[in-house]
């Protein structure tokens, strides 16, 4: 094994006090969960809960979350759907996806305390194994701070953007609840460094878009999702492309209005995304029919599918990423846990 496979611990690289995650949730006193922004019925819950926006959030949450050049760099190394010959599948990318969807939403949503500390836990320990060089031959990890901290910020940042197109809040002071209650979110597996004052996070946001984000192979290999060259399900690699671009077109055009919704504009410069006239009525026409479906109904339905998932089927972390399977995995890298 080189260096690089092993987790320096060490602050030059993580640039935090928080690199070892053993301790992060008994370090809050107190349940975290009590906290008012991430109580169920809060604003936070709530986004979280709404499956009125969720299909917006799918290329928002996976751009915005990879445009930093070190967590781009990441996924092509270490990203199995990303690296080598990347995933041919869709089927293949569609689960690796939901496991994500279910870590991330079991941290709030889950039915336990125990669930969603477990969520917590595999989330982190997920990216234990995750570092290399840059191609200036810098290091990074996963948990470095401006990685760590910029990864989440994309994401939840896709995640609020959705749900303000498609539900829309009340007030910027809901709209900045719920990203106050994302920031505590992330505080929960190791985050750090994100403003909690409105002025100061817009500024961060900003600085964000316009100087920390770019595009790279793994951002152009997502957003390749949107056009006719869509990947197949791997038992239907025999139907021709233009075909196969016909029939994913209502998903397809779902996609775009997601990245219409939620993208800053400098966003889509960078990543090649070329909004269209015909883009922004249908988004209009999208988000005019989620504004008329009651709020309750489709958070009610958000949490009941949770609920069903981690009672009757087998979320990520009991399953795929279930303890054993990532001290297997810490174990093929040389790690220890």
């Amino acid at each position: 094994m080189t260096t690089d496979a092993h987790v320096h611990h060490d602050d030059e690289l993580f640039g935090n006090g928080q690199a070892d995650g053993g301790r992060l949730l008994r370090s809050i006193a107190g349940d975290p969960w009590d906290n008012p922004l991430l109580t169920r019925g809060s604003i936070t819950h709530r986004v979280f809960s709404d499956v009125g926006s969720a299909p917006y959030t799918v290329m928002a949450v996976f751009v915005l979350g990879t445009v930093q050049p070190a967590v781009g760099q990441a996924l092509d190394q270490h990203e199995p759907l990303m690296n080598g010959a990347r995933s041919r599948s869709i089927g293949t990318v569609f689960l690796r996806m939901r496991h994500s969807y279910e870590i991330a939403f079991g941290i709030l949503l889950g039915k336990t305390a125990e669930e969603r500390i477990t969520a917590v836990h595999t989330l982190r320990e997920l990216h234990r194994v995750i570092q290399g060089r840059m191609p200036d031959g810098s290091r990074y990890h996963a948990w470095q701070r401006d990685v760590w901290a910029y990864a989440w910020l994309g994401i939840f940042m896709g995640i609020i953007e959705a749900y303000d197109f498609a539900r829309g809040f009340t007030s910027d002071r809901e709209r900045f609840d719920a990203i106050a209650g994302c920031i505590e979110v992330g505080k929960l597996f190791g985050v750090a460094g994100i403003p909690e004052t409105q002025p100061e996070f817009e500024a961060y946001w900003d600085n964000f878009v316009h100087n920390e984000a770019a595009s790279n192979a793994a951002v152009q290999y997502i957003m390749e999702q949107v056009g006719p060259d869509i990947l197949k399900p791997a038992k239907a690699q025999w139907i021709p492309q233009p075909v196969w671009a016909v029939i994913t077109l209502p998903m397809r055009r779902v996609f775009r209005v997601g990245v219409v919704a939620t993208f800053p504009a400098a966003i889509k410069t960078k990543v090649g995304f070329r909004e269209t006239r015909v883009d922004r009525v249908e988004a209009a026409i999208h988000r005019r029919f989620w504004r008329v479906v009651p709020k309750r109904a489709t958070e009610y339905a958000g949490q009941s599918a949770f609920r069903v998932l981690t009672t009757v089927g087998r979320p990520a972390w009991k399953g795929a990423f279930s303890e054993q399977k990532l001290a297997e995995r810490r174990a093929s890298l040389g790690e220890r846990s």
